[in-house]
């Protein structure tokens, strides 16, 4: 397994924060607190294995600084998540290509850069 960022899909017609909220507290049980800033935006092509069907998807990155509560956990949606931790973002660039996806690494960079 690779260590990446927790995600999920928007509802029609949600706010992207809002999402965002929504997939961090799924995902690793904590509750975001006031809207970051926008640090990376990428577009791809996907396949959900689960649906059956492809798709072209938006991904968008924040750099949160705020925590409004909850219990850090693992795998709040069934078992894509085998550990979650809270990481530094000084303390995050030690991930070598075997622990994180390069594109995950730079990303880190940019909210190094903009922190």
């Amino acid at each position: 397994g690779f260590w990446q960022f927790p995600g999920g899909f928007f509802d029609k017609l949600e706010k992207p924060f809002d999402g965002i909220r929504k997939g961090v507290e799924l995902e690793t049980g904590v509750l975001v607190g006031k809207e970051g800033k926008l640090v990376h935006i990428m577009e791809e092509d996907f396949f959900d294995i689960y649906a059956n069907r492809g798709a072209h998807i938006t991904r968008m990155f924040y750099l949160i600084d705020s925590v409004e509560g909850g219990t850090l956990k693992t795998d709040g949606n069934g078992a894509e998540v085998a550990t979650a931790q809270y990481i530094p973002l000084d303390q995050a660039n030690h991930f070598s290509d075997k622990e994180m996806k390069k594109y995950y690494r730079e990303i880190l960079k940019q909210a190094q850069e903009i922190q």
